[in-house]
């Protein structure tokens, strides 16, 4: 019966032990994601005047259509197939503002991971047009090389899209105090002969100081002197998290590179 007892006592006390480490661990990736979304929504808020931009667009568009499609009604006899392709225009231009919305509501709510297949040459265009009028007033100049035939990966696109997001706009802080050379970002993307598909930005900023590339990725460490530290370190456990590994290097003569490769959709699939 004492050894029965003992038992029961031992196997309570290792339950107990699990118990609290599993709600410890809960609690840790709760937190993790709530920083993930508090860091999203802070670079969105980085990009209100771009984004704010980037809707005004259509909508302006869609007032102009509206009001010529009124003009071809009212004509005598009335223009309906004038009148017709404004109303076309007008339904384009709306899908567009409600695609830019739909994109910075997934971007700033709390929701769980959803991996499925991406294109991640849309989504590096997609994020490039959220921060077009922040590019424009900083005159930085956009290069592409999107050189990879094969650009479609398995992931969550809110994640990535926050990784390209924190990516740019890192870049878009390098390079704020430089005057004496212009701002360029060139985004890449080719398909490795080991497989997947590799991605780099590169800038023409001040570069990574020296010994700082071990510890650029690490939490609450920052370049910045207003900066939290989390977005890198966020955007590498991201990555990480697609299989991948965030990587970052000065780029000659001036700025520096982060890279990343991810498996292609075709692979991921197979296996």
């Amino acid at each position: 019966p004492v050894g029965v007892g003992s038992e029961v006592n031992e196997y309570y006390g290792i339950i107990t032990d699990i118990t609290t480490q599993r709600t410890a661990e809960d609690a840790m990736r709760v937190a993790q994601a709530e920083l993930a979304r508090v860091s999203r929504a802070t670079t969105v808020g980085q990009l209100t005047s771009s984004i704010a931009h980037e809707i005004n667009q259509p909508l302006m568009s869609i007032v102009s259509n509206a009001g010529a499609s009124l003009r071809w009604l009212n004509r005598d006899p009335a223009r309906l197939d004038k009148a017709r392709i404004g109303l076309e225009e007008i339904v384009s231009e709306g899908e567009r503002a409600g695609e830019i919305i739909r994109s910075l509501q997934s971007l700033t709510r709390k929701q769980d991971p959803a991996f499925a297949r991406i294109d991640l040459h849309h989504l590096v265009r997609h994020i490039i047009t959220l921060s077009r009028s922040e590019l424009e007033q900083r005159r930085i100049s956009v290069n592409y090389a999107l050189a990879a035939a094969d650009s479609f990966i398995v992931g969550d696109s809110v994640q990535i899209q926050q990784v390209l997001l924190n990516l740019v706009m890192n870049a878009v802080e390098a390079m704020a105090e430089i005057k004496d050379r212009p701002g360029t970002l060139l985004l890449s993307t080719s398909n490795p002969e080991g497989g997947g598909i590799t991605f780099e930005i590169a800038d023409s900023g001040t570069g990574i100081g020296p010994g700082l590339s071990e510890r650029i990725f690490d939490s609450f460490y920052s370049t910045k002197a207003q900066g939290m530290g989390v977005g890198l370190t966020i955007s590498y456990s991201i990555i990480e998290r697609h299989r991948g590994k965030l990587t970052a290097r000065n780029r000659e003569p001036h700025g520096c590179i982060f890279a990343f490769t991810l498996p292609l959709a075709a692979s991921e699939e197979s296996l």
